[in-house]
């Protein structure tokens, strides 16, 4: 029986890490809300993995939406120093190793049946992997302090549309109630509330093959490096476990992820075809199963204890036929849900909540604010629908690890170019992820993509084929490419090589001074940069900076400031003839009508 009505702005259902920060950013812009919480913390959540381009979008939203606090979560250093109560893992990098049913793991010197990508140069600098019981609770109780009213166990029952936005009808354990919200905002996740209440119908995502997951969390897990079948003589870029760590099989993938408390997240997503062949279900005795297939990965959890429960989903992957109607919006990680294999769902995330906020900012009392919410369902169902084509051929080439590791490069060329634009300030906040804005990748992607799936549709590739898919694959992210990824001499070992990134100033149409600038305000020293770049800042000679910094290394050779800068006696010869100096050249914004090198 209803016992009391009560109206507000804005309602966020749901109080996982996105459902709190689009509270508090609906605060800061002075809005009444309510955050409303089916559970109560401290509680189990998937998705857990950041990002560089996941930890700069907190930066933007702190800085932006006056949540500065956000910032001391983006990198391991600031977490460990402001929050080390709240725990949480050290990412540096991705790692990727491919498994054969049956046989155990065994690492090659040239590194083929592996992929090692590293996101950041040292530790301090690490992205995170996020314990989110403690965290979530975290960033609840910091909506509550900026003002949100915060209603836990409490569960929406109905939902209709009005005049005045949307109604809801909510039991609390003590009262049931009518709500009247002139906006509500799902975080509550796929098939989450509104999608019961409004009755809305799941498609299918383009290319996505349906898969079943298993997940929880462990604790005594083994290290991969403490492993014989894990151990080279070579130092790899950065210790494999701190790391995204992917066990990747001809069906699927595992993945480990460790946080400093002693727990590991451990799961397994596959197929419906290999899900329904071991009888994929909640249980311990499914998880036994599917690990003894896998003699490594058995030795991994050899001496493992499940920390909670098992975790099943019938069905990973989810896309809403509705995004947004009259009152009502749903986040990405509601709207959609792909696949966690390259850690796309925090970016995705966040990037909604910057367009929600930027909307409500500008447009909520206004009648353009249902034209800016279309906007936004069309962007962000572009952006999964990209996702899921990547993560689709991803999952086609997992029988090649070579393959694989090609279609990997298309991911992590874009999202480091789209981070260090961003980070350049070349950008607009709300720009779209995989370089959805940048009409010459899309297409190059597009056409990609196109290619591998067609070939890996044919059945098996000769080697000569898989060389070509590869080759395809280097070409189409070239004028993207400031990481060196894909590069023939790195045997599938990519540590951080700031080389790379001042090697393609053409690229980001940017100079070196503003590329050291740059990596200065993100915490790199200065002592970590290439050496001739170094040597231009150490100089004593003002005029011989200056004359360095009007050159601009080219994107392969010898940058032509090393033999400069070995030649000052001549240069000071040369200078003393000359009145004036070369004034430096510092593209801020390409010409209209301009393309990058390699999309004419």
């Amino acid at each position: 029986m209803e016992t009391d009505q009560r109206s507000v702005d804005i309602v966020v259902v749901g109080a996982g890490f996105g459902g709190s920060i689009m509270a508090m950013v609906c605060r800061r812009l002075g809005r009444s809300v309510i955050l409303v919480e089916r559970g109560k913390h401290p509680r189990f959540a998937i998705g857990e993995s950041s990002t560089p381009l996941t930890n700069l979008l907190l930066e933007e939203i702190g800085e932006r939406f006056n949540l500065g606090f956000l910032a001391e979560f983006s990198k391991w250093g600031s977490w460990q120093e402001k929050h080390a109560k709240i725990s949480c893992g050290l990412k540096r990098g991705f790692s990727f190793f491919h498994h054969r049913e049956g046989k155990a793991f065994r690492r090659f010197e040239d590194h083929r049946n592996e992929l090692l990508v590293a996101a950041s140069l040292t530790d301090a600098l690490g992205d995170t992997h996020w314990y989110r019981p403690e965290l979530d609770a975290f960033l609840v109780e910091k909506a509550v302090e900026l003002g949100s009213e915060y209603w836990d166990e409490s569960q929406i029952v109905a939902a209709e549309e009005a005049s005045e936005g949307l109604r809801l009808k909510v039991e609390r354990p003590s009262e049931a109630l009518t709500l009247r919200a002139r906006f509500v905002i799902d975080a509550s996740g796929p098939r989450g509330v509104l999608f019961r209440c409004l009755n809305l119908c799941d498609r299918s995502i383009a290319g996505m093959p349906l898969t079943q997951a298993l997940f929880g969390h462990f604790r005594k897990v083994t290290r991969c490096q403490d492993l014989d079948a894990f151990r080279l003589p070579e130092v790899p870029p950065y210790p494999i476990d701190c790391a995204a760590v992917h066990h990747v099989f001809r069906s699927g993938w595992f993945w480990e992820l460790g946080f400093n408390n002693g727990i590991v997240s451990a799961g397994v997503v596959m197929t419906d075809e290999w899900a329904e062949c071991l009888r994929l279900e909640g249980t311990i005795s499914a998880w036994k199963g599917v690990i003894a297939r896998f003699p490594s990965l058995q030795q991994i959890f050899a001496n493992a204890v499940v920390d909670s429960q098992f975790f099943y989903q019938r069905r990973v992957s989810f896309f809403s036929d509705l995004l947004h109607g009259r009152g009502w919006a749903l986040l990405p990680s509601a709207a959609a849900v792909i696949d966690p294999l390259f850690s796309t769902g925090f970016p995705l995330n966040l990037l909604g909540i910057v367009r929600l906020g930027l909307a409500i900012e500008r447009f909520f009392d206004l009648p353009g604010f249902l034209g800016q919410m279309e906007r936004y369902s069309e962007v962000t169902r572009d952006e999964a629908c990209r996702v899921g084509r990547l993560v689709g051929v991803a999952y086609q080439a997992m029988g090649s690890p070579k393959v694989f590791n090609a279609v990997s490069y298309l991911y992590f060329a874009a999202v480091s170019f789209e981070e260090t634009r961003r980070r350049l300030k070349r950008v607009p906040i709300d720009n779209g992820f995989l370089l959805g804005s940048h009409r010459c990748f899309r297409d190059r992607l597009d056409r990609c993509l196109d290619q591998i799936s067609r070939q890996l549709a044919q059945g098996s590739l000769r080697q000569e084929q898989e060389d070509q898919l590869v080759n395809h694959v280097i070409e189409t992210v070239e004028p993207f490419n400031v990481i060196g990824i894909g590069r023939r001499n790195a045997q599938n070992w990519y540590p951080v090589r700031m080389e790379y990134l001042f090697r393609s100033l053409e690229k980001l149409e940017s100079d070196v001074n503003e590329v050291r600038e740059m990596l200065l305000r993100c915490g790199v020293e200065q002592k970590l940069m290439p050496a001739w770049v170094r040597r231009v800042w150490c100089c004593d000679h003002p005029w011989i900076r200056q004359l360095a910094l009007s050159f601009t290394p080219k994107p392969s050779g010898t940058p032509w400031l090393r033999d400069l800068l070995g030649a000052q006696t001549l240069l000071s010869a040369i200078l003393t003839l000359n009145s004036g100096l070369p004034t430096r050249t510092r593209v801020s914004a390409p010409p209209s009508g301009r393309r990058l090198p390699g999309c004419e």
